[in-house]
Formats: structure tokens, sequence, C-alpha cells
């Protein structure tokens, strides 16, 4: 049968007759309204199991030396419980004991905890129509562990210790205005996450972790006060949602001096966040925006993240993107990052970066990744950005709108000295371990890459970049007579395809020394000095000045120009004919190689 009593008035008589008082109710139901504000009386403790509560529980400003417990109880109504006191842990439970602790409770309206408190609090296996947690300061921690709560606030509130929020299924969950420097959220169940307003820990120690959690939608708000890291991890995103990053925020109402009292006292200072984003599932949209800097960004992508993550105009000191890319968009604005290390990852879908143009010296690392058909577009590598390539698969990038590094900004081999019994054992192997040879790799990449993006002008520099450092590879390790090498030095006149200017001026500059050395052959005659025969090798120069046209043809006949019948004082040596033989040779090679390298940059 039931018991039923008034709680306030039991305990208090009680009290009046007792000087330590540790009161157990088992199995009692309350039908009054509960009351416990200031007393003189101090509890040890107090222990609720399998009670029923008709009407509100309210407990404050009051003092106990070691804790109250709910156990298997029944709240029909709301619990209240503010500014409470503990000097002790309740000697029941392990030592990091909580001061407040519901064990497989039920509350039916609402469960409010606020106010100044010493003490730990403790939730667990309870069903709650609302938890709220409001204008809490306590110096220690907060569990709430698997729990089936609709709706959970927690705000403008100051943890001391710890924020533990596991194994909880959570209709909506609002998180504003919180300090505390190490909050853990793991393997719970939420429809709805809200985060907001001024998160504040100034340790750089400080850890704010969500991880394993299946959410429907969420809106997470990263905190410029907050000195140490954020970790979302393994989460589970299903429906749209977004992260930000704001200097100032309130969903709620903060009056215009609270705000001012607040800013005052924690927000002063602010910090480049560190924010890292691994391995969760996005299974529709995620927005990611921050109109303020990031000091570090991790973003590694999970293999079954099938929905699509866009970064609009991303500010951050250093950024890393790694992981699997297996389907889905990611899409990422550089326009104000400065060093971005693209490590491990392997790409499958469609993945997008954008604006990538550093104003100062900063670094560009792709590092063990195969990009697949990511794009680049509206980017600029040759600002002073040294690009660091190494063991990368770059063949089927895509870009548009590229300005490219040049061959000193790039870095494609680690500076590592073997150790010496290595070289010994394979000295083929770090023969051709060399910064060229992976200089050489990375623009043959390229220049497939832009055969596949079509980009006609890019290909033609990337392929002569290949061919020049083949070159001077094949010159530190084969002869001169080798005929790739031999090729290659001769393709060395057009730039290897990329310069139709050089071989013409090459052409113009062969065919003066050829007129010079002719005309030279006949205005040197035997007995006259030196100075006299420079004025006639001048002057011949002028006079005969109709041969040097001619000789730009090279079909030429030395005989056909200087008639034998009109210039019978002419004659010409085996020598110069064997150079006129060259010239012709050279004019019709370099006419070829500007035709070449003229109809590869004009397609």
């Amino acid at each position: 049968m039931e018991k039923k009593i008034d709680l306030r008035e039991n305990v208090e008589e009680a009290l009046a007759n007792s000087q330590v008082f540790v009161p157990q109710f088992v199995g009692f139901t309350f039908q009054e309204s509960t009351v416990f504000s200031e007393s003189e009386h101090a509890y040890t403790y107090l222990v609720f199991k399998n009670c029923v509560f008709e009407k509100d529980f309210l407990l404050e400003r009051r003092e106990f030396s070691q804790g109250i417990v709910f156990i298997g109880c029944t709240f029909k109504q709301s619990v209240r419980l503010r500014e409470l006191n503990f000097t002790d842990s309740y000697p029941f439970f392990r030592t990091t004991s909580p001061n407040i602790h519901f064990n497989k409770c039920t509350i039916a309206d609402e469960l409010q905890i606020g106010g100044k408190m010493v003490s730990n609090i403790e939730i667990m296996g309870t069903q709650i129509n609302t938890l709220s947690i409001e204008r809490l300061k306590t110096e220690k921690s907060v569990f709430i562990l698997q729990c089936n709560i609709s709706e959970l606030f927690i705000q403008r509130s100051e943890i001391g210790l710890y924020l533990n929020i596991n194994e909880n299924k959570v209709d909506m969950f609002d998180i504003e205005g919180l300090i505390c420097n190490l909050v853990n959220m793991s393997r719970n169940d939420i429809k709805y996450f809200y985060t907001s307003g001024l998160e504040v820990g100034k340790s750089d120690t400080g850890r704010y972790y969500i991880g394993a959690n299946t959410v429907q939608h969420f809106y997470f708000s990263i905190s410029p006060y907050y000195k140490g890291y954020y970790f979302l991890k393994n989460n589970t995103v299903k429906g749209k949602s977004e992260i930000n990053c704001y200097k100032m925020f309130f969903r709620h109402s903060v009056s215009k001096r609270e705000r001012e009292n607040l800013y005052q006292a924690h927000y002063k200072e602010i910090f480049r966040p560190k924010f890292f984003f691994e391995d969760n599932v996005v299974e529709t949209t995620l927005d990611i925006s921050s109109p303020l800097p990031f000091e570090r960004f991790s973003l590694k992508i999970a293999p079954s993240s099938k929905g699509a993550i866009t970064i609009p105009q991303l500010s951050c000191e250093r950024l890393t993107i790694s992981g699997v890319h297996q389907g889905g968009t990611l899409i990422v604005d550089l326009l104000l990052s400065k060093n971005v290390i693209i490590k491990e990852l392997l790409n499958y879908g469609n993945i997008k970066f954008s604006n990538y143009a550093p104003l100062e010296k900063s670094t560009f690392s792709i590092l063990y990744s195969n990009l697949g058909k990511t794009h680049f577009s509206l980017c600029d590598f040759s600002r002073g950005t040294e690009m660091e390539i190494r063991h990368s698969n770059l063949s089927e990038i895509q870009f548009s709108s590229v300005t490219w590094f040049s061959e000193k900004l790039l870095n494609s081999h680690s500076d590592y000295t073997p150790f010496r019994e290595n070289i010994e054992r394979y000295p083929g192997f770090y023969k051709n371990d060399k910064k060229i040879n992976y200089d050489h790799e990375v623009y043959k990449q390229l220049k497939n890459a832009a055969q596949k993006s079509e980009e006609k002008e890019m290909t033609v520099h990337f392929r002569s970049m290949e061919n020049r450092l083949r070159y001077r590879i094949l010159k530190e390790t084969v002869s001169a007579f080798n005929r790739e090498r031999m090729l290659l030095s001769l393709n060395r006149t057009n730039d290897f395809g990329a310069n139709w200017t050089k071989p013409i001026l090459l052409a113009i500059a062969a065919t003066l020394i050829s007129y010079i050395l002719i005309i030279a052959s006949f205005s040197f005659p035997a007995g006259r000095g030196f100075g006299n025969s420079l004025l006639t090798l001048i002057k011949n120069l002028a006079n005969y000045i109709f041969v040097l046209p001619q000789l730009f043809n090279p079909t030429h006949i030395l005989g056909a120009i200087f008639d034998p019948v009109q210039y019978s004082q002419i004659r010409f040596s085996f020598v110069i004919h064997f150079i006129d033989i060259l010239q012709r040779f050279a004019i019709a090679y370099l006419l070829v190689q500007a035709v070449i390298a003229f109809r590869k940059q004009s397609n």
C-alpha cells in the first residue's frame, strides 16, 4: 500500500529533533508540492528510492555534506534544483561521485538545474520531458548519460571541469553560451542539434569533442573565444546542416546589460579556432562558413559520406584535407587560406578547389594522394607558393583559369640522407632517387591532366617542362650520342614546342653569321693591312646586302646568287661551300621547328 506523507513536514520535524539527519525514503508517494529552501538544518545526504512526487519538487539554497540521490523515482510535475552546496562526495559511489544523482527516474515535466553550486551532477538512465541547465555555475562536472530527453537546454552556464553527454536519445538539443574547457558528447541520437552563443575556454588543452553521434539536423557554432580544440568525429549527419563561426551571437533574448557583463568577464580576447572535422558521414548537405579565420582546420572525409560539403571563403592558417571520398561533392573556396595540405586523400567523387591566391609566402602540399578528377579553378600558384608534391597521382585532375608554379617553386622530393650501407647495397635505387626525377614525373602527370582537360596551352607548357627535365636526366646518365638525348637536344631549339619565336631568331642569327663569313671570304685580299681590309668588309656588306634575303631560302645556290660572269673576281673555297650547306640545313630545320611550335600553340 502507498505511503502518503508530506516530505517537508517529516524531514524538517526530524531535523529539529536530531543534530545530524540522514533520511532515506523508499516507496513513498508525496502528494503536495515539496519546497526545501533556506533552513538552519544541514543535511548529510538525502536518498529517494522508487518514490512518486505528485506535485513540484523544489530544492534551493541548501547545504549538504555529501549529496542527494533519486533512484527509480517518478516526478509527475517539475523538479527545480538551485544554488546547492556540497562539501563532500556521496560514499556509495565512485571516488569522483556525483553530489546530485538521478538514476532511472521519470520526470513528466521539466528538470531545472541552475544557480551557483559546488557539486557534481549526474543524470543516468532517466526519461525527461525537458532538461534545462540555465545560469548554472559550478566548479565541478555535469554528466548526462543514457537518458531519453525530449528537450535539452544548456544556456549561459559555466562548468568548471567536465561536461559529459553520452548515449542519450534527444529530440532537441540546444547549447547557448556555455563556458567549459572539456566537453564530451558521444554516441547520442539527436534529431535537432543547435549550438550558438559563446562557448568559452581559455586553456590550450581544452577539448570540445562531439563524436559517434547520429544527428538529423545539425547547426553548430564554433566560438572564437574558445582557445582549445574542436573535434567532430565519426558522426552521422542525416539532414541539411550548418557549421559557422561568428564573433558574437545569441538566439535567445539577452539583455544589453547582461551582454556587456558577459563580454567584460569572458569575451575580451579572441582566439583563432582549431577545428577538426573527421570521418563524419554527411548524407545530404553541410555548409561550413566562417567570416573569422581558423588557426587550424582538418577535414577528413569518411568513405561512406555521400552528401555535399560546401566551405565558402575559408580563411585558415593551416588547412589539412585527407580521407577517402567515394561519392558526393566537396567544394572548398580557398580565397583567404594560406597553407594547404592534401595528404592521403583518395578521390573517386567530385571535389573542387577554387580561388587559392595567397598574398604572402605559403605552401600547397599534395602528399601520398590520388586526386582523381579533382577540379581546380581560379587558382594562382605562382605568388611565391611552394608546391610540395610527393608520391601522388595528378593525371586525372581538371583545371581552368589556373596560373601554375615555376620549376623553382616545386618541391617533389624530401631532403634526407640515406644510410651509407643502403647506398652501397642499392646503388641503382639511390642513383635515380633525385629531385629531378620526381619533378619530371610531376610535370608528366600535369601534361596528361592538361590533355584530358583540353587545356592546349598548358599541355604545351607541361610537355616542354617534361622534356626539359628529361633532357637534364639523360645528360647526367647517358652519353652525348644517345639517340633520345640527341633528339631532345635538337628540340631545344623551340623549347620543346613551347616557343615558335626562338627558332626564327636562331634562323636569323645563323643566316647573318653565314652572310658575314661569305662576304668576308673575298674581302681580305693578301697584301692589305687589317684596317683597310676591315673597311673593305664593311663596304662589301653594304654593297652585297641583296644577298642576305636570298640566304633565307633553304634551296639557294651560291653560284646562282654570285653569277660567275658578273662576279668573275669572286671565288669561294670548299670551307665556304660547306658553311653554306650547313646554313641551308639549319634554316630548313629551324623553319620546321617554328611551324611545329606555332601549330601546337594555335590548335
